[in-house]
């Protein structure tokens, strides 16, 4: 199904595609947006609830550094494990689901990521070629100067899936968790929460 979905009190961005690499270049971009959730159902108070004006050239700029930082970001942590002798995923492609810009040049985003995975195999019969979605929630730095990027770290939330319809689960799964579930946590707020750009969660030892 492609499209955006448009409801009363905000926009979702995501543009839907069964290509993964259609679903990076056919993301839509608004310009004046608010995000609930996938489907407007958040835990988020309305007046602490986030908006951002954004100029789409600015924003289509973000995510393809976003995506080929997060790619690269993926590859060294898959690195330096196989170093060790253990084994991580091959990440194939990454998909930039919402990019969040908070105060004091933050920024969240939540990220889905094809990869393969020899384990998945097993978990799945019809999964011949190991195929496995994941997605996570990044947060970061934005150099407003030199328009690049930062990545502090990813959060310890995720999900994860080797079905075949894996990336539209993980995709609604990871939505659900980061602009609902996340606020039901003791001092710990979904990413569409304005009070999320001052918790705790930035802290280096804190995750």
């Amino acid at each position: 199904m492609n499209g955006t979905m448009t409801k009363n009190n905000g926009y979702v961005l995501h543009v839907r595609k069964i290509d993964m690499q259609q679903k990076i270049n056919n993301i839509l971009i608004l310009i004046v947006f608010l995000i609930s959730s996938s489907c407007s159902k958040t835990s988020t108070p309305k007046e602490f609830l986030y908006k951002t004006n954004i100029p789409t050239i600015t924003y289509q700029r973000d995510v393809k550094k976003l995506t080929a930082l997060t790619q690269s970001w993926l590859d060294s942590i898959r690195i330096v494990k196989e170093k060790k002798g253990v084994y991580s995923s091959k990440t194939l492609e990454v998909v930039i689901d919402t990019i969040f810009y908070g105060t004091n040049n933050k920024i969240a985003y939540l990220v889905v990521n094809k990869s393969k995975n020899k384990y998945a195999k097993t978990q799945d019969l019809k999964n011949k070629e190991g195929i496995q979605y994941n997605g996570e929630c990044f947060i970061g730095e934005r150099d407003s100067v030199h328009k690049t990027f930062i990545i502090s770290k990813n959060l310890k939330y995720s999900v994860s899936s080797s079905d075949m319809d894996g990336y539209e689960y993980v995709l609604k799964t990871l939505r659900e968790m980061y602009f609902r579930e996340i606020g039901y946590i003791d001092k710990r707020y979904n990413i569409n929460d304005i009070r999320f750009w001052d918790s705790d969660v930035w802290k280096q030892d804190y995750n």
